[in-house]
């Protein structure tokens, strides 16, 4: 599965503006009202968010990311078509939505991060066992009495977000599932700890450590894996 960065230049490419279209109607908007053009858009902000990320972790480690920090701005400038305006109908043939340079930077990186083995790759066998698990603790969050009605409400939008998440990873890749990981760990912790029967709170626990915890570790990256087996006490 591609990473962030080469799914990023993938998806830019794929908005060049033909000669006469405007920017939206490349990237899918006809009407006004396609849902599936601003998620889309929306997408695009979260693989570059995802793409910075990475290169902090990069920094972090010890590497040189100038390069490509120098190239960011010209592709959140490529992400909100700022070089090429909405609603401009150009009629000097096709428009590229993101320059040469840039582009190749932001190819190099997707190769780099594989290099690196900085990628995410979810096998089929682990998506079924989280869309199992996020149905069991779907499932748990309705039936413990315990809870809060605050935090019942926060876990099942988590759930809600995690369960879309996973199912449009072919899609859109797991940057989305690498953001909720973590935070559906926090509030399932939340809820072992606010739960007042022994046996859910066991359930809320087992949920965590047996499946999500795993996920996190692989999805978030070890150091945020390490963090929450710390608050465990693992």
């Amino acid at each position: 599965m591609p990473n962030s960065a080469s799914q990023l230049a993938a998806l830019l490419e794929s908005w060049q503006v033909a000669s006469g279209a405007t920017p939206e109607q490349s990237r899918g908007l006809r009407g006004g009202q396609e849902l599936s053009f601003w998620r889309k858009q929306a997408m695009a902000v979260a693989l570059l968010r995802d793409v910075e990320r990475t290169l902090a972790g990069m920094e972090a480690l010890g590497n040189d990311i100038s390069p490509f920090q120098r190239a960011l701005p010209r592709w959140y400038e490529a992400v909100f078509s700022y070089t090429v305006p909405w609603r401009d109908g150009g009629k000097n043939g096709p428009r590229p939505a993101i320059a040469e340079d840039p582009l190749y930077f932001l190819k190099a990186l997707g190769g780099q991060i594989d290099a690196m083995g900085l990628g995410v790759e979810l096998s089929e066998n682990v998506t079924r066992t989280l869309m199992s698990t996020l149905a069991e603790a779907e499932d748990l969050a309705r039936e413990d009495t315990g809870l809060s009605p605050s935090l019942r409400r926060y876990v099942l939008a988590l759930i809600k977000e995690a369960r879309n998440a996973v199912e449009e990873i072919e899609l859109f890749g797991t940057s989305a599932l690498r953001s909720i990981s973590a935070e559906l760990g926090g509030a399932i912790l939340a809820a072992a700890n606010e739960s007042t029967s022994e046996d859910r709170r066991s359930a809320w626990t087992k949920i965590l450590k047996d499946v999500l915890l795993p996920l996190g570790i692989t999805v978030a990256g070890q150091i945020a894996g390490t963090a929450l087996q710390n608050q465990l006490g693992m």
